[in-house]
């Protein structure tokens, strides 16, 4: 199964490390490739992840089940990616 989190700072470490670590194939997504997280995560998409029709698309190309972050547009990707 593929996770998308978007941001690679330090508030995705600990959701990047418990998908990881459960078998999780895991996107990170960030307008800079730099971050506490960029070196855990098995993918990288640069992209601004306020751009919710990039998101779905970046979704929709790797098949992803699963969108997290901080803030509340994962539900808007969600809902978007079904």
């Amino acid at each position: 199964m593929k996770a998308l989190i978007l941001g690679t700072g330090s508030a995705q470490v600990d959701a990047i490390r418990y998908l990881k670590d459960a078998g999780w194939w895991v996107i990170g997504c960030s307008y800079r490739p730099e971050g506490p997280g960029l070196e855990l995560v098995d993918q990288f998409e640069l992209s601004d992840i306020t751009d919710i029709n990039r998101l779905e698309s970046i979704g929709r190309h790797h098949h992803v089940s699963l969108t997290r972050q901080s803030r509340n547009q994962t539900g808007v990707i969600d809902y978007r990616l079904g």
